[in-house]
């Protein structure tokens, strides 16, 4: 039983490795990882192609279901750990997500310091900012009715960058959810992981969030939402102070 068992742990763990953690979508991972699933692949095809006659049957069983798991990984971690905020929904904690060094990216009066250092280049407090975008919700991980809600938006106008939240909860009979947790991103085309927090307030359309960067840069923001559920799309308008509010 151990002997069979300990097979699943090698998926157990590429999925943990794709799944968690702040570097899924660092290409010398990307590397590690497809370089090992090649080296499990090149295993399975040739137990399959070398086996006794008599086996043939469950190995082909064996070759279409090895198919289809292949699929459902490369079509989850696109959906989901290759995506924006994926880190800090997994779990990942806020410490572990800082930005990352970005030595002569800033310029003179381009950015506020800070104790830690200074904001990110087009993404300095205050501004207002128009953000557009899309929406999606899904079935919440814990069940029991959750939903968790998706918004993928760009900043633009007073601010260039990213803001993707995720909002899991109970859906309200009047639309909207009830927050049990949240999880905020901000950031720019290259680094879309740059300010990690949460909400601390969802009235409606409108919300508070709280978020900072590794070296201690904090920001207020404050955003009102439009939301088109026929097409997917949201609309609306963020403002941004420095520090917590």
């Amino acid at each position: 039983v151990i002997h069979w068992t300990s097979y699943a742990c090698w998926p157990a763990a590429l999925i943990h490795s794709i799944g968690t953690g702040s570097d899924t979508r660092q290409p010398w991972l990307l590397a590690v990882l497809l370089a090992c699933l090649a080296a499990v692949l090149a295993s399975i095809g040739w137990r399959l192609v070398s086996g006794a006659p008599e086996t043939a049957g469950a190995r082909a069983v064996t070759a279409v279901a090895a198919v289809v798991a292949l699929g459902v990984l490369f079509g989850w971690t696109v959906a989901g750990p290759l995506q924006a905020g994926w880190a800090a929904r997994a779990g990942t904690p806020p410490d572990l997500l800082g930005s990352p060094a970005t030595s002569g990216a800033a310029t003179s009066g381009a950015a506020t310091p800070t104790a830690g250092g200074a904001y990110a280049p087009g993404l300095t407090p205050p501004f207002t900012a128009q953000l557009s975008g899309t929406t999606a919700q899904t079935p919440g991980a814990v069940g029991g009715g959750s939903v968790e809600v998706f918004i993928d938006g760009s900043l633009t106008g007073g601010a260039t960058g990213r803001l993707d939240v995720t909002i899991s909860g109970t859906p309200l009979a009047g639309g909207g959810v009830d927050m049990d947790s949240s999880a905020v991103s901000v950031g720019t085309a290259g680094h879309q992981d740059l300010y990690q927090g949460q909400l601390s307030s969802l009235n409606g359309s409108s919300f508070v969030a709280q978020v900072s960067d590794g070296s201690g840069n904090a920001m207020t923001l404050t955003g009102t939402l439009a939301i088109d559920r026929r097409d997917g799309t949201v609309a609306g308008t963020v403002t941004a102070a420095p520090g917590r509010s």
